[in-house]
């Protein structure tokens, strides 16, 4: 029993460092998890506005006062000869605010395949980018053919 009494024992003074290198580590990684799902849900919600817009650009477009419409006062009934109408045009009548937007509209061919007839000229920017879509019928001549209107949103700088 002597190491007992014995005052010139040594001082452990670091075996709690591991312990708390464990733990901080352990923050450390929590913390970067939390961060991660934060930047995740803040790109959600990015995305569902961007939709939401696409969405209300889409609906506007195929409304039955748009000016791609086919004039029978019908909505999702759209003139293939009215197709040509340039971007800035469309603008003007549907502009959402701080956002640009890229517009296609496919038709459907007898075997079901879809090619585009109309294909605005703006540049889609290397964004993130969202799109909405609908289905249309497009007066051609005397004919009806069904098709689709894409608009593809992204925000502007």
């Amino acid at each position: 029993m002597k190491f007992i009494k014995d005052k010139r024992g040594v001082a452990e003074e670091f075996t709690s460092l591991p312990a708390i290198m464990v733990v901080m580590i352990g923050f450390a990684i929590f913390f970067a998890m939390i961060a991660t799902v934060y930047n995740l849900h803040n790109e959600r919600i990015e995305d569902k506005e961007l939709f939401e817009v696409a969405h209300y650009v889409a609906l506007k477009l195929t409304s039955a006062d748009s000016p791609l419409a086919a004039g029978d006062n019908t909505p999702l009934y759209i003139d293939k000869n009215k197709l040509h109408i340039k971007v800035d045009e469309l603008k003007k009548y549907c502009n959402p605010i701080g956002y640009d937007y890229y517009v296609i509209v496919y038709e459907y061919d007898e075997d079901g395949s879809k090619k585009p007839i109309k294909d605005t000229e703006n540049i889609i920017p290397n964004r993130n980018k969202v799109s909405a879509s609908r289905k249309v019928a497009i007066k051609d001549g005397i004919g009806v053919k069904y098709g689709e209107i894409v608009v593809i949103v992204w925000r502007s700088k």
